[in-house]
Formats: C-alpha cells, structure tokens, sequence
C-alpha cells in the first residue's frame, strides 16, 4: 500500500479493502513415488494398467516467475492422460498415501495436474485406498490396485473408455466366480475349528501335518494366488493371510 501511495499516480489515497488469509502458491514440494508423472505421459495421452484418475487434460500451465505470461511462450496442451496409483504412493515411505500437489511427478507434469478438477478424484482415489488399506491390514504399497479401482467404478468414476470398462467388468465377474469356489473351502477349514486369523501355532502345526483338509487349504490358496491376487479381489488378502500362518509353522 505505500508503495502504491508514494510512486503510481492515483493512488495517493489508496486504502486495503480485503486480502487473503495467505498466499497461494502453485508449486511446492512433491514426494518421490513408485512412479514419477513425466511430462511425457501427458503429451503423449498415456495411459496405466493402474490408473486412478482418466482423462485428465489441463494444459502445461507454467507462470513465468518474473512476471506475467507463460515461461514457456505458450501454455503446452496434452492429450487426455493418466494417473497412476503408483504416484501416490512414496517410494521409501511405508503406510503413507498422498494426494494433491504432492503427488509423485515431474516440474512440467505438475503444470497441468496441479488444478482442482484433477486434484479433486485424486483425493478421492486416495480415500479409497486409505480406507481398503485399513479394512485388509495392507500397506498402500501392497494393495491391489485393481480393489481400488472396484469401489471407484462402482461409485460412478470414470476410468476406462466404454469398451474397456466392459473388459473389466467381465474379468472381474469371471473371478468373482472362480473366489466363490474357492472361497467355500476356506470356510470350511474355518469351521472346523482352525480360525484363519487369530489361532494358536500348534493348531496350525496339527492341521498342517495330519489333516487334508490343510492340503485342501493350501491347495485353494496357491489356485487363489494365481487367479485372483491378478485382479485384487476381496477374497486375496484372506487367502494370502492363511498361506504365511501355514508356511510359518
């Protein structure tokens, strides 16, 4: 204000109506993640097997930082991309997600991904996976993405193009089907008495060495790791779960 009042003409009366609680920064610190966002990725329009967020299309908006106008002349525009879960996950960092700016990406890809509408279904993405890490007792580095996926779908986020949601969809069905029988075995070794979360060793030593039923178990859990753990069905971490109690005895 007296700067304005001392050297720009008109202003000699000039008063602060209202102002911010803080400056707004566009660019701070980002994490190093399971995959760092390339600028690349964007101009190429790249799509990931894990992608959390689809179509995200803000151009490569970068200010110039010594004043007005773009950096780089223009502000680049990409093609439709993707967000990989991977980026929000640190690379050295264990029961940690993140979300928003921060995310895992380059100077150039932060350019466009840093707005609301991209940072906006990236929290959400978050919170989802959050929420299923809590549920199966998984790090974030460790949860299929595919579970993620699954509970963003079914919530309505669009993250395939029409032909490919129906791929999907299929594949997913045919697991659930084939976790369904699969499924059935582990219940019945549970009701037998062996509980597949909290039991003593030795149960787990007796059942291992003298029943068939154990056999029975551990041949579901190695069909299960093959058929479903591809896909992060709900059923994998129990199955998982019951192979390292079994192989540690």
């Amino acid at each position: 204000i007296n700067f304005l009042k001392k050297y720009i003409p008109g202003y000699e009366n000039c008063t602060l109506k209202d102002s911010a609680d803080c400056l707004g920064v566009r660019e701070t610190r980002r994490i190093v993640g399971e995959y760092i966002l390339q600028d690349e990725d964007l101009l190429s329009g790249r799509r990931f097997e894990d992608c959390i967020v689809h179509k995200a299309d803000f151009v490569v908006d970068i200010h110039n930082p010594t004043g007005g106008g773009q950096a780089e002349g223009t502000a680049k525009k990409v093609k439709p991309y993707d967000i990989p879960l991977r980026c929000l996950i640190p690379l050295n960092v264990d029961g940690l997600i993140t979300t928003g700016r921060c995310i895992s990406g380059t100077h150039r890809a932060h350019a466009s991904y840093r707005v609301m509408k991209i940072i906006m279904p990236l929290g959400q993405a978050a919170g989802v996976a959050a929420a299923l890490c809590v549920k199966n007792h998984v790090l974030p580095r460790k949860l299929p993405y595919k579970q993620v996926q699954k509970v963003l779908l079914d919530l309505g986020v669009e993250l395939f193009d029409s032909k490919e949601t129906k791929n999907y969809n299929q594949s997913m069905e045919e697991c659930q089907m084939t976790s369904t029988e699969l499924v059935k075995i582990v219940e019945k070794f549970a009701q037998s008495g062996w509980d597949l979360i909290d039991v003593p060793s030795k149960k787990w030593l007796e059942a291992k060495n003298s029943t068939d039923l154990s056999a029975e178990l551990m041949k579901a859990i190695e069909q299960a790791d093959k058929e479903c753990g591809s896909c992060g069905c709900e059923f994998d971490p129990l199955y998982k779960r019951a192979l390292v109690l079994l192989q540690s005895v």
